[in-house]
């Protein structure tokens, strides 16, 4: 079983659990000093939400990125169905997200694409074909 490290706000972390489904072993971390100190196991995909660590999600892809040990593992940006972004920070954070090779997934978005019910089965979909 593969091993996601799901970086997230503390009251986002039963909406992680059933969006892993039990198909992965999850690692939930919701402090910076936490996710640091998960990077030393074995990880094998980050999932991070946009609101992470006060909203600090893509400093804490530079770390991962500029750590010789997790720089390749696979990162995947979230904002979830009740995150809020101002517009502009919406647009540069996508923007940063595909300037770096960083998938960025919109649970709202997908929510509209696919149907509430779908989305989970979509996220996780997702996952495998990264983890493949």
């Amino acid at each position: 079983m593969k091993t996601l490290l799901l970086a997230v706000r503390p009251e986002d972390r039963g909406l992680v659990v059933d969006a892993a489904g039990g198909e992965f072993n999850a690692v939930i971390v919701t402090s910076l000093a936490e996710a640091r100190s998960a990077l030393a196991g074995q990880i094998d995909a980050i999932v991070c939400g946009v609101h992470f660590n006060e909203g600090n999600m893509l400093s804490f892809l530079d770390e991962v990125r500029a750590n010789v040990k997790s720089k390749n593992i696979p990162f995947l940006c979230v904002k979830g169905a009740a995150g809020r972004l101002h517009p502009e920070s919406y647009a540069a954070t996508k923007m940063i997200c595909e300037q770096r090779g960083v998938e960025f997934l919109d649970v709202t978005q997908m929510i509209e694409d696919m149907g509430r019910d779908h989305v989970y089965e979509g996220i996780r979909k997702r996952l495998h074909d990264i983890l493949a």
